[in-house]
């Protein structure tokens, strides 16, 4: 969502207009506003202080940068079995086949979950 609409979201709301209102003047989903105005609340300023921040103050607020690190253990065991799996695969003398591979997977990753 661009800039220029969050705020005129946030002017909207300083207006006190209702949800319907809103999506009707944008044209943006009432779902969408809901998220904003949580957002919005959740910062514990108010409306006006909001409209005060900068763009960027603004955005990151609203938009707050996400975590790339992931703490899901699942993925890390599924990263090594299909690391594994892969070398298996790149090994010339093994005879191992895409098809043999998929045959034993589900066995072998419920084994270690």
């Amino acid at each position: 969502m661009s800039r220029l609409q969050i705020r005129r979201i946030l002017k909207l709301m300083m207006e006190e207009c209702s949800l319907r209102e809103i999506h009707r003047s944008t044209g943006i989903h009432r779902v969408t506003i809901k998220n904003y105005l949580h957002r919005f609340k959740s910062s514990g300023k108010t409306f006006s202080e909001l409209s005060a921040l900068s763009d960027h103050d603004l955005s990151v607020l609203v938009h707050p940068p996400r975590s790339t690190q992931t703490s899901d253990e699942r993925y890390a065991d599924l990263s090594t079995q299909l690391k594994r799996l892969s070398e298996e695969l790149g090994n010339k003398h093994s005879h191992v086949t895409k098809q043999v591979l998929w045959a034993v997977f589900p066995r072998t990753f419920s084994a270690t979950t």
